[in-house]
């Protein structure tokens, strides 16, 4: 009875009661969870073979040993850098990783094979209003862009970690637009981006749908931050805050372009439907 209630056996079975008190959350917490579940049943196995001497217990011990060794291993590899860009690494950890998007699908999305990094000098452009086609998805990695309308009005800025073409990506999707509707240049120095093809993102998010769930939540909230600045913008240029609770929906903007607001902003999906709005809303306040 005394071999059985040894400190070892207790000190085990501490370490377990640790381990099941860590919430998991994040690869690093579960890293920690295995390592105290790894070095309790280590000590079971001392306990097992050298006190109660019990083959058996000793074996299935070193079983628990080898398994939970493994997944400490994978769940360190998880945590572990990307291997990938500086930007893309800073647009996982920043969007993605609190979304608890799996991170060997990321870094098989942010492979060299299936995208491409370009270089922007200020004034170049990314995409024209009405000749661009929209085919690709594109998040810029340093320096910062900015999109104008038909008229060079700045309608907002872009910046790392953000997309270029989120709008345009989800209009494409909901209302078939081709054709980028608004024009985007780079406004810095060492401005980058990288750059899929819409076929190898949709390729990819049929892989895992929940990576594709978590892209979607991270663009519509790119596109809500990109009508915000349109406002921010407005407000600017006519020392009126176009205010999208009252103003969108009082005169002088027309009764289309309001149902149109609200249906994109309370669709039961939470999306966006009709993106190009930006543009439309930026024509009617500078009239």
């Amino acid at each position: 009875m005394m071999d059985q209630q040894h400190f070892l056996y207790q000190i085990a079975n501490t370490l377990f009661c640790l381990g099941y008190l860590l919430q998991f959350s994040t690869p690093k917490v579960m890293t920690v969870m295995r390592a105290f579940f790894m070095f309790g049943y280590l000590i079971y196995c001392y306990w097992s073979w050298n006190i109660i001497c019990s083959s058996h217990l000793f074996a299935w011990n070193f079983v628990f040993v080898l398994i939970n060794l493994s997944q400490m291993l994978y769940a360190f590899y998880k945590a572990g850098p990307l291997k990938l860009g500086k930007g893309l690494c800073s647009f996982y950890d920043t969007k993605l990783r609190p979304l608890q998007v799996d991170v060997t699908w990321f870094q098989k999305f942010g492979n060299p094979h299936s995208c491409y990094t370009k270089q922007l000098k200020p004034g170049e452009t990314y995409a024209l209003r009405n000749f661009t086609v929209n085919d690709k998805l594109s998040i810029l990695l340093t320096g910062r862009a900015t999109a104008f309308d038909q008229d060079n009005k700045l309608l907002y800025h872009i910046y790392p970690c953000e997309f270029l073409d989120s709008a345009e990506y989800q209009s494409v999707k909901r209302c078939g637009d081709d054709k980028f509707q608004v024009s985007i240049f780079a406004t810095q120095r060492d401005t980058s981006y990288v750059c899929w093809d819409r076929k190898a993102v949709e390729h990819h998010f049929m892989v895992n749908k929940l990576s594709e769930v978590a892209f979607n939540f991270v663009m519509n909230r790119d596109v809500v931050d990109k009508l915000y600045r349109l406002n921010e913008s407005c407000y600017k240029r006519h020392s009126k805050s176009l205010d999208l609770s009252k103003d969108y929906l009082s005169p002088p903007f027309p009764l289309d372009l309001r149902i149109q607001l609200l249906t994109s902003l309370t669709s039961s999906s939470g999306d966006l439907k009709n993106i190009s709005l930006t543009t439309k809303v930026n024509d009617r306040c500078t009239k």
